[in-house]
């Protein structure tokens, strides 16, 4: 299949409107419209876009070789799931707190931990900590290591050398 063809059948697929493509990607509806008809084709960060967007890898041999790989990151996301944050997508600000306030409700009956409350768990103290421990130790690093003589101190024999400048005539 052509990627436009591919483009075009996806973002059908999750029920997306030409103008809500454009809109999550920064771009006009008439890019898309392009890049869908083969006018035009999406260049690298726009297509990184455009497979987040759309959940899914575009196939730039467009068939030529076998479609194993496809199959598998296919299996990863339920087609359900995408739909289901499309929806949420739409929501205006507040519906969105309050599906983010049952999902957290949800995930607590369970004793799962929310993905926000997993992100402030321990990686963040334990770096901390470290960082603490390392600055502890460098100070000790410091104190040891010899401290350079202030200007115009005296400096033992064998280190002053002689003037290569001359002398005013």
């Amino acid at each position: 299949m052509k990627v436009k063809d591919q483009l075009r059948v996806r973002r059908e697929q999750l029920g997306v409107t030409v103008q809500e493509l454009a809109a999550r990607l920064g771009v006009s509806a008439q890019a898309v419209r392009h890049w869908e008809s083969g006018r035009s084709f999406p260049g690298k960060t726009k297509t990184a876009a455009i497979e987040e967007a759309l959940s899914f890898t575009i196939d730039w041999t467009e068939g030529a070789r076998a479609g194993s790989h496809r199959a598998q990151s296919g299996a990863l996301i339920d087609p359900n799931d995408v739909a289901l944050l499309l929806q949420i997508g739409r929501l205006p600000p507040p519906a969105k707190a309050l599906i983010g306030d049952l999902i957290d409700m949800c995930l607590d009956m369970h004793g799962e931990p929310s993905p926000i409350e997993r992100s402030h768990e321990a990686p963040a103290a334990s770096f901390y900590e470290d960082r603490k421990k390392g600055d502890s130790e460098s100070a000790t690093r410091t104190s040891t290591r010899p401290q350079p003589s202030p200007r115009g101190a005296s400096q033992p024999e064998e280190a002053k050398r002689p003037s290569t400048r001359r002398k005013a005539a």
